[in-house]
């Protein structure tokens, strides 16, 4: 008896177990099957996919994936006929509410929108508290257009369920499409929040408004709606639209930390003068024994009159964070210390034109490098320090020691190699510069300095031939080249003159004219760069850079604003020369100015 019992559990089990993997085998074959029919249809072969659909419903009757599929077919290329009868005869073993969703869709393909909307109604009524059916029925209206009647049930729905914020970004975007900005506005507007406050500006940016608008529309919501969150919305858009002013006003109502982010944005922008303010209010506002808050502040306005080139500005702003960094024992980040002691070093360098100031600040930035690179990166401005003193000895050494170590990348070493090109040209040994600047052009043509290897290799090689001028010539070249390197305006203007009398050919005179007005305008001085184009334009109206004189003489006069003298000689420019190599150019940037 017990031998037939379990005897009996055993072939019950070995039934079981083989059902089940007959079951599994059907299965992989089912999908192997879909996969087959939905390549027909992706190959255009409808007929075929169709045949094997509804032979597979055959052998798997009333299954809801071949179902779907021939429903999707049917629907795709409008056989309702066929749609008709398959849901009908599929009706009582389609998932809830699938019959009446295909049916609606398929009415207003058939643009049978008052049927459609008779079966909408049944089916909303019967899913009163199913809003996600709801939101498919919308979908479905808004697929083929009819966006008030979406609308209508987004609302409805949003009634039902006493909830102002549902529906919210679905609603916003029909009525973008229909262009109703200001209601498009106001769903966002729903849902914003601290959470939502990034997803709501991007959308608020992104619709066909001016930011003057959307700022008056916000102000007009502030009217009933005073959160902080708000008016920090109504801020971002002001920066997007270059309203500072209003933004710093808008955000000194909210406290520090939106100053901080208002700083943080205006600097993205490039509006310096206002991220400084905000930083500078807030220093106002920190307790003065809070000796770490006022070294962070102090360190980063300092940072930001670097950026604005207000140099002088930046240097005492890092002269009170070292200040106390050296008095009150506060602790700055290495990476902060070591750019403020360079960005000094810089001022002291190229503008205060201090090279032994600058050398025991380098010193600083050296011991606070980590890295080879960066320690051989302030090599090289070591080696800048001395060429300002002409000590080409110690020049020479330090590059040589980078040229030769082996460690460095290869953009450092192009780097030492443009600055033992400057020192040799600064030498006058124009012999060594044409074989340094050549070797490099030819070995190192993708270097990011290659073109200020090209600059400097075209003023003492083109016209003025150095390596084979007169000594006069290669003295007074010289004197220009060193005049543009230390930025020595009366060395540069007795260079010109010098170089005038000793070369006696237009054509060189113009080419060091354009050198000169070349490194002015490079240096923002645009109004002494556009007298020296007009004279060059003037005088040299058959030289080999009239074209170029002209085109940068109206350059000039759009850098400093004055547009009418700009359009005047660039459209002089398209006169004398319609097929020039500046034209397109012109023609683009005279377009924008219409605009």
């Amino acid at each position: 008896m017990k031998i037939n019992k379990l005897l009996f559990i055993i072939l019950g089990f070995f039934v079981l177990v083989t059902g089940l993997i007959h079951a599994n085998e059907d299965e992989k074959i089912l999908q192997v099957k879909l996969r087959q029919g939905f390549q027909f249809e992706q190959q255009g072969q409808i007929s075929q996919a169709e045949i094997l659909y509804k032979q597979l419903l055959e052998n798997f009757p009333h299954n809801s994936q071949i179902v779907g599929r021939l429903v999707n077919l049917y629907l795709r290329f409008n056989q309702f006929e066929k749609l008709d009868d398959i849901l009908d005869s599929e009706k009582d073993f389609l998932p809830p509410y699938i019959y009446q969703l295909t049916r609606i869709e398929m009415l207003l393909k058939e643009n049978k929108l008052s049927q459609a909307d008779a079966v909408t109604e049944q089916l909303l009524a019967s899913a009163q508290n199913n809003f996600s059916i709801h939101k498919r029925v919308a979908a479905i209206y808004q697929k083929y257009h009819l966006y008030d009647q979406a609308i209508d049930i987004y609302i409805s729905a949003r009634e039902l369920a006493n909830n102002p914020t549902m529906y919210a970004h679905e609603l916003a975007y029909i009525y973008q499409l229909q262009q109703r900005f200001q209601d498009a506005l106001d769903e966002y507007l729903r849902i914003l929040s601290k959470s939502t406050f990034k997803f709501v500006r991007y959308r608020l940016e992104r619709l066909d408004l001016p930011y003057s608008e959307i700022i008056t529309m916000l102000e007009q919501k502030q009217a009933v709606d005073t959160t902080a969150v708000l008016k920090e919305m109504i801020g971002e858009i002001a920066v997007l639209a270059k309203k500072y002013e209003k933004a710093l006003s808008v955000y000194s109502e909210l406290g520090n930390d939106a100053l901080i982010r208002l700083s943080e944005l205006c600097e993205k922008e490039g509006a310096y003068d206002i991220s400084i303010r905000c930083l500078k209010k807030i220093l106002s506002t920190v307790n003065e024994d809070d000796f770490q808050t006022i070294c962070y502040l102090e360190q980063k306005i300092g940072d930001l009159y670097y950026k604005a080139h207000e140099h002088e500005q930046a240097y005492d702003h890092y002269t009170k964070v070292m200040d106390l960094y050296d008095k009150k024992d506060v602790h700055i980040p290495r990476d902060q210390s070591k750019n403020a002691y360079k960005n000094m070093a810089y001022i002291e360098l190229y503008e205060r034109k201090n090279p032994v100031r600058a050398r025991e600040l380098i010193v600083r930035v050296h011991e606070l490098s980590r890295t080879s690179g960066e320690k051989a990166e302030i090599s090289i401005m070591l080696a800048e320090s001395y060429l300002r003193e002409e000590n080409f000895i110690e020049v020479e050494n330090i590059l040589q020691d980078i040229l030769y170590s082996g460690m460095y990348n290869q953009e450092l070493r192009s780097l030492a190699e443009l600055k033992l090109l400057e020192a040799t040209v600064l030498q006058g040994n124009f012999t060594r510069a044409d074989t340094l600047s050549k070797d490099f052009i030819a070995l190192n043509y993708e270097s990011p300095y290659v073109n200020d290897v090209a600059s400097l290799y075209r003023i003492f090689n083109n016209e003025l031939q150095l390596k084979f001028a007169p000594l006069s010539i290669q003295g007074a070249a010289k004197d220009l080249i060193a005049g543009f390197f230390f930025q020595d305006n009366e060395m540069i203007n007795t260079a010109v003159d010098s170089l005038e009398i000793a070369v006696q050919d237009s054509l060189k005179t113009e080419f060091i004219l354009v050198q000169v007005a070349d490194y002015e305008y490079d240096r923002r001085n645009y109004r002494d760069a556009a007298d020296l184009y007009n004279k060059i334009v003037k005088s040299f109206a058959d030289g080999n850079y009239g074209d170029y004189a002209l085109f940068r003489l109206g350059s000039a006069y759009e850098q400093m604003n004055i547009t009418d003298q700009a359009k005047f000689y660039y459209e002089k420019y398209l006169l004398t020369h319609p097929q020039g190599a500046f034209a397109p150019e012109i023609r683009l940037t005279l377009k924008n100015f219409q605009k």
